[in-house]
């Protein structure tokens, strides 16, 4: 019945053994299992521990009890069970790769690369630990030692679909848009509903400037996924690439709802609602993202255009004098700044900009000086 997959008879007829062998733990580990497997992880926990109550010195049992403790969130308790578990075995290359996990979803990622590393040098076929090695390269921004990870898990397990969405990942990170696109259509083709795939081959074609494939795939994302908040945030740059500015804000509206305090989700508002000629909507977005990330020029400078529309040109200026000073070298920014002088007859900061702009960027000093003159 276990092996067949049949876990609530499985569950009862273990219990039924107990009554028979009471407090052996093989019957209790074989109970925990089905318990795990079924979702029933504090039973789980409780009935490996009473297995470790009779036998304290099984490996095995100290591993089910820290899946069973990961799978119910309790990854500190899961890295102790783990441990134990690989102190009274020294070469279990599972439970090593299962602390590695644990460590990943702890943020701590260089320890995890040596657990994973420990794990494949006794058990070099698994390629469940070479993804995970190379997921946790990833996150360390090790692109390189990350794909070669990917490529040995799908070396030894070819058409694995994590690792290859990892390394289509990555090769996006690299901006290595075309072979993004080749790994990941292989992962969609092992998985049709894998919404991480659809997304990363959506930002694939983005790369690429295919705006339309990118809608495409990422509204595949949403499908599978309708809570994906970074789809559609991707959705809208894709809309806006496309000058489908009314489904920009649609997508943004759905993204800042889900992400209240992502400046940039934020941002991606105001600049649909500015180019879908929305101006005082636009002002509120970016005023949002200010807030949320006060450091940013690029909202600074963007605020400034919504203002300068507005004909507030007051507010302009202050808005393109924080963008300056957060970004001394910001060309566009300066550009706005010098031109608002310009329209504010300040003939003095004019001048002032078109010499920064000299030495920033030519083509845009001589636009400026353009403006002054008439």
């Amino acid at each position: 019945m276990y092996k067949a997959g049949r876990y609530k008879e499985a569950i009862e007829a273990f219990r039924q053994a107990l009554k028979l062998k009471p407090g052996d733990p093989e019957i209790q580990n074989n109970l925990g299992e089905a318990q795990s497997i079924s979702e029933q992880y504090s039973e789980a926990i409780d009935t490996f521990k009473q297995a470790l109550n009779a036998r304290r010195d099984l490996p095995d049992i100290h591993y089910n009890l820290g899946n069973a403790y990961y799978l119910s969130g309790k990854t500190g308790e899961a890295l102790t069970a783990y441990r134990e578990a690989v102190r009274l075995k020294p070469d279990y290359a599972d439970a090593l790769t299962n602390i590695g996990t644990a460590l990943t979803s702890m943020g701590n990622y260089e320890e995890a690369v040596a657990e994973f590393k420990l794990a494949v040098s006794k058990k070099p076929d698994n390629a469940i630990t070479f993804n995970d090695l190379g997921y946790a390269y990833y996150k360390l921004n090790k692109l390189s030692e990350s794909i070669a990870a990917y490529k040995e898990a799908l070396r030894l397990k070819p058409g694995y679909v994590k690792a290859l969405n990892g390394l289509g990942d990555d090769y996006n990170l690299q901006q290595r848009f075309a072979e993004a696109v080749e790994v990941l259509k292989q992962a969609i083709v092992g998985k049709p509903d894998y919404a991480n795939a659809h997304y990363n081959l959506g930002k694939a074609y983005f790369g690429l400037q295919n705006y339309n494939g990118a809608i495409d795939e990422l509204k595949l994302a949403l499908k599978e996924k309708p809570d994906f908040a970074a789809a559609y945030k991707n959705l809208t740059a894709a809309y806006y690439m496309t000058g489908r500015f009314d489904e920009a804000i649609e997508a943004a509206q759905k993204a800042v709802t889900m992400l209240p305090k992502d400046a940039e989700a934020h941002r991606n508002l105001g600049n649909a609602y500015f180019r879908a000629g929305k101006i005082n909507e636009a002002v509120e977005a970016y005023k949002t993202a200010a807030v949320l990330s006060p450091q940013d020029p690029e909202t600074q400078n963007n605020l400034g255009q919504a203002h300068f529309r507005l004909t507030r040109y007051q507010e302009a200026l202050g808005a393109f004098k924080e963008a300056v000073r957060l970004k001394p070298g910001y060309a566009e920014a300066h550009f706005n700044l010098g031109l608002t002088y310009v329209v504010l007859r300040d003939a003095k900061g004019a001048r002032e900009e078109l010499a920064i702009l000299k030495t920033l960027d030519p083509k845009l000093a001589e636009e400026l000086n353009r403006f002054d003159k008439k």
